[in-house]
C-alpha cells in the first residue's frame, strides 16, 4: 500500500525484514565468535594442562634413562610420547653425557617435519623452524638420585590441531547458526506481520478513507496487542483532536469572515503582484461587486476608479512592499461607480512570513466625506468668527486710539487757541509762536508713533521669529498703559526668566492683550477698589516659559469657568463683549505656539496663565 511506504519507496515490511535478518545474523555471529573464542580458550588451557601431564610423566623416566646414558631408550620413550600429534616436537638436553664425552652440550630429541612425520632434532636446522611452528614451549629439569641436576627435557606443543577443531566448530556452527537463524527469521517475520504489520495496514487503510480535509471518516478499530491498541487510541484521540480544531477553525473562519464583512471601514487583501485576494462587503460595494469571487485576481485598473487614482493606490502598495513598512492615514479620493468622489482615510501594511519576506498586502480605508464636508463648514465658520474677532479688535484699538488721542488733541487745540488769541490781540511774539508750533509738532508727531504701534501690532505675523518674554509683554503694555493709567490701574511686572521664545509674536500680544483688557473690563464691572494686575514670568520643564497674569477683579464664578473659552460666550454685557477673545486666544495658543492656555479663580483673584 501506498502509506505504508518509506520515503526511500520500500515497504516497511521489506524494512522490518531487512532489521530482522541484520538483528538475527548479527547476533548469531556475536554468538559464534564467542563460542569460538571460549572454545579456543579451552583447548588451549587443556592443551597445557597434557603438557604438564607429560612433562610430569617423562621426567622420572627420562632422568633415570640420563643417568645410565641409555640414550636409545629415551629416544624410543620420546617416539612413544609424541604419538600425541600435538606434540610439535621433543628435545633432551642431556649433561651427564656431556660431561663424560668432554662436549659443551649433548641433546637429542624428534621434531616433525612438513609433512607432520618425526626426524631427529638438529639445532642448526630447527630452531627457527621450532619458533616459527610452535604455540606453547614448557621445560623440566632432570636431576639424577643424589638430587643433582643432569640435564632437562624441552617440549614444544603445536595449534595444529587446535586449529582443525576450531575450523570444524565454525564449519558445524555455521550450519547450525544458518538453520537457527532461518527459523527465528520466519518466527519473527511471522509474528511481525500478523501482531505489528497486519494492524497498521488495518490503520492505514482507515487513515487513507479520508474527508476533503484528510480526515479519517471512521475511528480505527482498537484490538491487539497493548501497543498496538495504545496507537489506535492514541490515533482516535489525535483525529478527534483535529476534527475538533478544524470545527473550531471554521467556526473562527466563519467570525473573522463575518467580523471583516461588519466592520464599519473598508478592508481588502492583495498579492505583491497587486491582485485581489480578498475583501470585505462595504469595499465590494464601492467596487460595485456582488461577491467576494469577482473582485479575486482583478488589479486597481480593473476597478471603476478612475486611471489616476489606481496608478496612485499602486504607487502607494509598492511603496509600502518595497518598505516593508506599514502606511498609515493616507488622505486620497476615489471615484465609485455613480461616479460620486469619496474622501478616504487609508492605512496598508505589509504582510511578511516568518522570514521577513512579503507575501502580500492588507489595506483598510474610512469614508471620512462627511468628516471632510464638516471640516470645511468647521473652518468657514472659524473664518467668520476671525473675521468677527478682528473687526471686534479694530473697534478696540480704534477705542484705544481715541483713549491715547484725547489728551494730544486737547493739547493742540489748547495750543492752536493761545495762537489765534496772540495774533488776533496782535500781541505778536514770535519766539512763543515758534515755541508753541514745536509743541504742535511734538503732539502730531505722538500720535503718528501711536498709529504706527497700533498697525504694527495687529499686523499678522506670517513667519515665527525670536523675542523674549521681557519684550514681548513691554510692547504689549505699551499699547494699553494709557488706558490703565486712566483707570487707576496698578501694573505690576515680575521677570523671573527671560528666555527668548520662538512664536507669532503679534499673535501672542493679542492675547495679553485680551488678557489685559479683559481684567480691566472686569474691574469697570465690579467697581473694584485698588485694582491691580499682577505679570510674573518664570523659566519652567527646560526650555519652556510660563507667563501668568493675575488681577483682584473679582474672581470667576466655577459654574462657568469651563465656558469661558467657548465660542460667544461672555460675562460682559452686550455691548462690550463678543465672546470670542479668549475663543481665539485659547486657538492662538494651542494650536498656532503649541502651548498651553490656563486659567484659575478664587473668590477675588483670576489668573491666567500662558505656558511655551
Amino acid at each position: 500500500m501506498k502509506s505504508s511506504e518509506t520515503n526511500d519507496g520500500r515497504s516497511l515490511y521489506t524494512h522490518l525484514g531487512l532489521i530482522v535478518i541484520t538483528v538475527v545474523a548479527s547476533v548469531m555471529f556475536l554468538l559464534i565468535t564467542l563460542y569460538y573464542f571460549d572454545t579456543k580458550e579451552k583447548l588451549q588451557e587443556h592443551l597445557k594442562t597434557d603438557s604438564n601431564i607429560i612433562l610430569s610423566r617423562v621426567q622420572n623416566s627420562i632422568s633415570y634413562l640420563v643417568e645410565s646414558y641409555m640414550v636409545n631408550e629415551y629416544d624410543k620413550l620420546i617416539v612413544n610420547e609424541m604419538k600425541k600429534e600435538d606434540i610439535f616436537a621433543m628435545v633432551v638436553y642431556n649433561e651427564h653425557m656431556a660431561k663424560m664425552l668432554g662436549r659443551d652440550s649433548f641433546y637429542s630429541g624428534k621434531v616433525r617435519n612438513g609433512e607432520w612425520k618425526l626426524e631427529d632434532y638438529d639445532p642448526i636446522k630447527h630452531d627457527a623452524y621450532i619458533k616459527q611452528n610452535t604455540l606453547y614451549e614448557f621445560q623440566t629439569l632432570l636431576y639424577d638420585t643424589n638430587g643433582a641436576k643432569i640435564g632437562k627435557v624441552k617440549l614444544y606443543m603445536s595449534g595444529k590441531l587446535i586449529e582443525k577443531e576450531l575450523n570444524e566448530l565454525i564449519s558445524q556452527s555455521i550450519v547450525n547458526t544458518t538453520m537457527v537463524s532461518l527459523f527465528l527469521m520466519l518466527f519473527l517475520f511471522l509474528s511481525i506481520r500478523k501482531y505489528i504489520l497486519r494492524p497498521l495496514y488495518k490503520m492505514i487503510s482507515v487513515i487513507d478513507n479520508s474527508d476533503k480535509d484528510g480526515i479519517p471518516l471512521e475511528k480505527i478499530k482498537v484490538s491487539g496487542a497493548a501497543e498496538i491498541r495504545t496507537l489506535s487510541e492514541t490515533i482516535n484521540h489525535m483525529v478527534e483532536t483535529v476534527r475538533d480544531s478544524k470545527n473550531k477553525l471554521n467556526e473562527i473562519n466563519s467570525f473573522l469572515h463575518n467580523l471583516i464583512d461588519t466592520a464599519p471601514v473598508r478592508i481588502f487583501w492583495k498579492d505583491t503582484q497587486g491582485k485581489y485576494l480578498g475583501a470585505n462587503k462595504l469595499f465590494l460595494k464601492d467596487a460595485g461587486l456582488q461577491s467576494e469571487k469577482e473582485i479575486i485576481g482583478k488589479t486597481d485598473f480593473d476597478l471603476p476608479w478612475a486611471k489616476t487614482q489606481a496608478q496612485n493606490y499602486v504607487n502607494d502598495d509598492n511603496e509600502v512592499l518595497t518598505q516593508k513598512e506599514a502606511k498609515l492615514g493616507i488622505t486620497e479620493t476615489l471615484t465609485d461607480q455613480q461616479g460620486r468622489t469619496m474622501y478616504l482615510n487609508t492605512s496598508k501594511a505589509p504582510l511578511l512570513d516568518n522570514n521577513n519576506n512579503n507575501f502580500g498586502l492588507l489595506g483598510i480605508y474610512e469614508d471620512i466625506t462627511q468628516r471632510v464636508e464638516s471640516q470645511e463648514k468647521i473652518k468657514a465658520q472659524e473664518a467668520q468668527i476671525v473675521q468677527q474677532n478682528r473687526l471686534a479688535q479694530m473697534g478696540e484699538m480704534i477705542s484705544m486710539i481715541a483713549h491715547q488721542w484725547r489728551q494730544p488733541l486737547s493739547v493742540i487745540g489748547s495750543l492752536v487757541s493761545i495762537l489765534q488769541l496772540k495774533t488776533e490781540t496782535e500781541n505778536f511774539d514770535k519766539e512763543l509762536f515758534r515755541s508753541k508750533l514745536k509743541k504742535v509738532v511734538e503732539q502730531t508727531q505722538y500720535l503718528s508713533e501711536t498709529i504706527e504701534d497700533f498697525r504694527g501690532f495687529f499686523k499678522p505675523d506670517k513667519i515665527k521669529k525670536e523675542i523674549t518674554a521681557r519684550q514681548l509683554i513691554e510692547e504689549t503694555i505699551k499699547i494699553i498703559a494709557p488706558v490703565l493709567k486712566n483707570h487707576d490701574i496698578t501694573l505690576n511686572t515680575e521677570y523671573l526668566c527671560d528666555k527668548e521664545l520662538f512664536v507669532f509674536s503679534n499673535e501672542l500680544k493679542q492675547v495679553l492683550l485680551n488678557i489685559l483688557k479683559n481684567s480691566k473690563d472686569a474691574f469697570e464691572q465690579n467697581n473694584t477698589p485698588n485694582p491691580y494686575i499682577h505679570i510674573e514670568v518664570e523659566c519652567i520643564e527646560g526650555s519652556r516659559c510660563s507667563i501668568s497674569i493675575e488681577d483682584n477683579a473679582g474672581g470667576i464664578d466655577q459654574d462657568i469657568i469651563d465656558k469661558i473659552f467657548d465660542p460667544y460666550f461672555s460675562t460682559k454685557s452686550e455691548k462690550n463683549g463678543t465672546g470670542l477673545g479668549l475663543y481665539m486666544s485659547r486657538i492662538i495658543v494651542q494650536d498656532h505656539c503649541k502651548g498651553e492656555l490656563k486659567v484659575q479663580s478664587s473668590e477675588d483673584k483670576t489668573a491666567f496663565t500662558v505656558i511655551i
